[in-house]
């Protein structure tokens, strides 16, 4: 470690002796809610408005559900309840054909509103309910943000599903991305013996003071720490599922490689090479969808077959084959690149898909209307091989120009506009 980094450690020890001066220091650099909600509750018309950033104004939720449900039928199938529990606000998307349950902690910089395209096409895509509940402090949700707070919302959560819902605690799967790792986390460790199906470690992090000082090392917290997800994590019981990019500025990978290794019943994880902190959700998306589906199968079938959870001895292998995902769209959580991931079989009549999917490159249309390779001109599809993973796909044209691209609104899931 650094002469400037054990300095930095030396003053935060020393402030935090300070009454109230820890706490403070935790909550400013921690919780940033966005400056405008992505979502409000009107109590004139008795609806849940979403922020649409293209416009800048809400629309009904209604209406998002309906132009999602228009590119991909199949969405319709997943009912989505707004609530509010003892003052934390709660989007309940339910899938009837699943017994599994998340509950998903978000990031940092955003809220439950400008999350509800990503989780409404989770649910679908990967056959799953989702309780996305609110921090303190967050969106509508009153009171102010800090880490007993966070924990708070959490457990009451918990408590709902359990006690209200009447949900088995080892069909609830825990998932925290980024920040909200610190909840999901805690709220594991405490449970431990409560039996979870497992949780989710979403580009996750070791402790406050080691995303500060930027620290690579698994020793000791220091007693004035925050988010202490290391000694947490090595409480946990239940299966452990991580994710992290190797490239992630904002919180360095071997926060997710150390988590990974002191979890006690590990389920292998999935490192995506070369992404960053906001992306794997995006520029994976179908990889996203079936890797998440794979642990979704594990804790079915390991709630299934036995009353506990595995004996945490040897990591768990991911050996489910599933089959291919069709029509997966891929939301980003943070801003409004929308892109939409199709893999398409020989037997699909193309012309009747609003999108297609190319390989690693964008999709342009020419004047009748045959999706094309932008870069070469050609057919935007020739054999097996030309079918995979893209890492940006434009929309088709739905006005009268039939040779631009577009773009998508991600978090309201409607607005074409033109890319740049």
């Amino acid at each position: 470690m650094t002469s400037e980094r054990k300095g930095l450690l030396f003053c935060l020890g020393c402030i935090s002796f300070i009454p109230g001066i820890k706490n403070r220091l935790v909550n400013n650099m921690s919780f940033h809610p966005p400056e405008i909600k992505g979502y409000k509750y009107s109590k004139q018309y008795n609806k849940v408005l979403l922020y649409d950033h293209n416009r800048s104004k809400y629309v009904t939720m209604s209406e998002v559900m309906r132009n999602m449900v228009r590119l991909v039928p199949g969405r319709s199938q997943v009912r989505v309840k707004f609530m509010t529990i003892n003052s934390t606000d709660v989007f309940y998307y339910i899938n009837q054909a699943s017994k599994l349950t998340i509950i998903y902690s978000h990031s940092n910089a955003t809220d439950i509103g400008y999350l509800f395209g990503h989780l409404l096409d989770l649910a679908y895509s990967a056959s799953v309910n989702i309780i996305s509940y609110e921090y303190s402090g967050y969106g509508q949700s009153k009171g102010e943000a800090s880490e007993n707070s966070i924990y708070e919302d959490i457990d009451k959560i918990l408590d709902y599903s359990i006690n209200k819902l009447k949900l088995n605690p080892n069909s609830i799967i825990l998932y925290g991305q980024s920040i909200g790792s610190a909840p999901t986390i805690h709220l594991a460790s405490k449970y431990n013996n409560m039996n979870l199906g497992g949780i989710i470690i979403h580009s996750g992090i070791k402790s406050a003071v080691s995303v500060i000082c930027n620290s690579k090392t698994n020793a000791t917290l220091p007693w004035y720490d925050a988010f202490k997800n290391l000694d947490k994590i090595q409480r946990v019981k239940c299966p452990v599922f991580v994710i992290h990019g190797t490239g992630d500025t904002i919180i360095p990978f071997n926060h997710g490689e150390m988590l990974y290794n002191l979890a006690p019943n590990k389920f292998t994880p999935w490192f995506v090479n070369g992404a960053n902190h906001c992306n794997i959700e995006v520029n994976w998306r179908t990889e996203f969808i079936v890797r998440i589906k794979k642990f979704l199968m594990f804790v079915s079938s390991n709630s299934i077959s036995s009353p506990t959870n595995k004996s945490p001895t040897k990591d768990i292998i991911d050996n489910y084959d599933l089959p291919t995902i069709s029509r997966v769209s891929t939301i980003s959580s943070q801003g409004f690149e929308r892109i939409d991931l199709n893999v398409l079989s020989d037997e699909d009549d193309y012309d009747d898909f609003e999108d297609y999917i190319v390989p690693n490159k964008p999709v342009g249309y020419d004047n009748q209307e045959r999706a094309i390779d932008s870069e070469s001109n050609s057919n935007y599809i020739s054999d097996d091989s030309d079918k995979g993973i893209c890492k940006k796909v434009y929309f088709k044209q739905i006005i009268d120009k039939k040779n631009e691209f577009i773009c998508y609104n991600v978090n309201t899931g409607i607005n074409y506009q033109l890319c740049d």
